[in-house]
């Protein structure tokens, strides 16, 4: 086999070994769910118990926190997201007005454009 074959070889394999282990085995889902977990860890050590930090799960791992909620007296939101994005695993970190994520519109007619 040429060089190229067995690097397009590799490639599928390696490919599909991501593909089977973070979706269908559930190891992305497992780990946004630490990040999560780490995030709110940072929060509760700040004393910002009103604010909430939710992970992205929409179509892959994105590796991006959002925060919400109002941050305690003497902390700022940016305080809070440097702290959050220094943990590691962590893409970076956004505040948002909502800690709702709303789903993505997968065809036109839900995304509310007229079809022809």
């Amino acid at each position: 086999m040429s060089a190229m074959g067995k690097f397009l070889v590799g490639a599928g394999v390696t490919s599909l070994m991501a593909i089977i282990s973070h979706s269908a085995l559930g190891l992305g889902d497992r780990f946004v769910t630490k990040l999560e977990t780490r995030a709110q860890g940072v929060i509760a050590a700040m004393g910002a118990d009103g604010v909430t930090a939710q992970a992205i799960r929409e179509t892959s791992i994105d590796r991006l926190i959002l925060l919400s909620g109002t941050p305690p007296p003497g902390t700022t939101r940016e305080k809070i997201i440097a702290a959050v994005a220094v943990i590691p695993g962590v893409k970076r970190a956004e505040w948002i007005e909502t800690a709702t994520i709303e789903p993505v519109a997968d065809s036109p007619a839900e995304r509310g454009a007229s079809t022809p």
